[in-house]
């Protein structure tokens, strides 16, 4: 297993990897609840990342998978799938999942498709597209409001030269 995260209260651990099953202890004891049904990929782990205090979004990251799962804790009933239809990036921020897809018949470095979910039922909502290329990014990370996404510049592309 690898890929740990706390629940942002600190009262759970989840845990997935290479395996099919994610599980999350709790701070009393008890546990593991196991999470199945999750795609496996031999390129890279399962991750596992929070919400909220209740809600654990787990899934394959990056260009491995396709799909991720809402669970509800501490009952570890999984409140819904999402589907990305295609590989995509995806980030969790408090109560939102964000995803970004590559656009139908680009390579890798051009545009990418932004949508979002509040979480847990929330409906899908499309945010445009980004041509990441021209951003010259190579980093996307939410603001800790969950509301804002941030694209960041190679640190190596905003040093000064050496002397």
């Amino acid at each position: 297993m690898r890929s740990p995260a706390f629940s942002p209260d600190g009262k759970w651990l989840a845990v997935a990897g290479h395996v099919s099953v994610a599980h999350v202890w709790s701070e009393d004891g008890r546990g593991p609840i196991e999470l199945p049904g999750l795609e496996s990929s031999p390129r890279g782990p399962n991750n596992a990342r929070w919400a909220s205090n209740d809600i654990l979004i787990t899934g394959l990251p990056g260009a491995l998978g396709k799909r991720v799962h809402v669970w509800s804790m501490p009952t570890g009933e999984r409140l819904r799938t999402i589907d990305f239809e295609r590989p995509s990036a995806w980030q969790v921020g408090p109560l939102r999942l964000l995803a970004q897809t590559p656009a139908s018949g680009s390579g890798p470095g051009r545009g990418v498709l932004l949508r979002s979910w509040l979480l847990p039922n929330g409906e899908l909502v499309i945010l445009g597209n980004v041509e990441l290329a021209n951003l010259g990014s190579t980093t996307t990370f939410f603001e800790p409001d969950g509301r804002t996404l941030l694209y960041v510049k190679d640190a190596m592309s905003t040093r000064a030269p050496s002397p």
